[in-house]
């Protein structure tokens, strides 16, 4: 390596010629566990994964110089990058058009516009490596890292009254739900199995927990109460694709994506018979959903032309498009008074969206998994 050499440069020279003898097995085999512990974590709707046992030992390799190039590059160059507690970029407020660019979105410089609202939403954001839970104001103030555990915590949802925050924390290599306060304190395992739990969300009277158990070979949605007793199954699938999980209004339903290997659809289950119907379904991906507070609309994330955000009743009719024409899923979240989405794009910024006529504003950059505190 030569002092004229960039950063990327000098990482592949070591990757190639040092690190073979440099680097222990033990590196090797952490960053194999890494990829293993993301292949599960991300089992939420919107992310169409393989089966771990399907990946050849060519994809593996990549994936682990992947994460050394990341690791390495992260120490290389930790003057440039964002430090804890700090948005990268999150003065430039921009209003692109309804139908924002494809992905990734321009570099060119945004057009700052203020911003007035009020609210808070919570998100799971990586910096330095290390995916915790963080909560910020809308006005762009009073970001607050809520969770500095070593392991991955991600995808939080609000309990009804604002309160509490559900999450998953991969705990030796699988996901177990927790629960916190709203100020990060009282952090509570909810689960502790060998299995993976995820998408855990409060009932609407904050008295139970829907979540599911699994990945997307086998999935089984379950309901919990709320201080972790009475765990009971609803519904399971093998080789499949399941996740995700919004209330209805009267808590005797919950919607969920299924993947029956012809695309990602939006369905209802119900709490007292476990009887499933189909609310929307493809061709594609219909993924990445919230049912509104009032629960009478369905946002939801597709890859139906044009792609991008769409609205529709919940029961599946009256589909328009909102906003975007990307094709991969994103999390959306509606605001309380339901005037909002905000979701994350693949320029890595979250943008807020009006529902009413689809004017798009680029707000902060990072996070992903987003959620939107309930009002008071």
């Amino acid at each position: 390596m030569t002092p004229d050499q960039t950063p990327n440069e000098r990482i592949s020279a070591w990757l190639l010629e040092e690190a073979p003898e440099r680097l222990p097995d033990w590196v090797f085999q952490a960053t194999f566990e890494r990829i293993r512990t993301d292949h599960r974590r991300r089992a939420f709707p919107g992310w169409r994964l393989t089966s771990m046992t399907r990946l050849s030992p060519a994809t593996i390799a990549v994936g682990a110089a992947a994460i050394l190039v990341v690791a390495i590059g992260a120490v290389l160059l930790r003057g440039s990058g964002p430090s804890v507690g700090v948005v990268p970029s999150v003065t430039p407020i921009a209003t692109p058009s309804a139908t924002s660019p494809a992905e990734p979105t321009s570099d060119a410089s945004p057009t700052l516009v203020p911003i007035s609202l009020e609210g808070q939403i919570a998100f799971e954001w990586t910096v330095d490596g290390n995916t915790d839970i963080y909560v910020m104001n809308l006005d762009r103030t009073g970001l607050v890292r809520l969770t500095n555990d070593p392991a991955p915590d991600s995808n939080p949802g609000w309990s009804p009254d604002g309160e509490r925050i559900i999450f998953t924390r991969v705990v030796a290599g699988a996901g177990d739900l927790f629960v916190m306060n709203a100020d990060g304190s009282s952090q509570t395992p909810l689960t502790s199995t060998p299995e993976n739990e995820h998408d855990g969300r409060f009932s609407p009277d904050g008295g139970s927990i829907g979540y599911w158990n699994g990945d997307d070979q086998a999935s089984e949605l379950r309901v919990i109460d709320a201080d972790g007793s009475n765990d009971r199954p609803i519904v399971a699938f093998t080789e499949m694709f399941a996740g995700g999980v919004s209330w209805t209004a009267d808590g005797q339903g919950i919607l969920f994506n299924r993947d029956l290997g012809e695309g990602i659809d939006i369905v209802r289950v119900e709490i007292a018979s476990g009887e499933v119907t189909p609310i929307a379904v493809g061709p594609g991906d219909d993924s990445s959903f919230d049912l509104s507070p009032d629960g009478a609309t369905v946002a939801f994330q597709s890859d139906r032309s044009p792609g991008g955000i769409f609205l529709m009743s919940v029961d599946g009719t009256n589909i328009r498009h909102l906003t975007g024409n990307w094709t991969k899923g994103y999390h959306v979240s509606w605001s309380p008074d339901e005037e909002y989405l905000a979701y994350p794009q693949p320029d890595s910024w979250i943008y807020l969206v009006r529902t009413a006529d689809g004017e798009v504003t680029r707000w902060a950059e990072g996070g992903l998994n987003l959620a939107w505190r309930p009002a008071p």
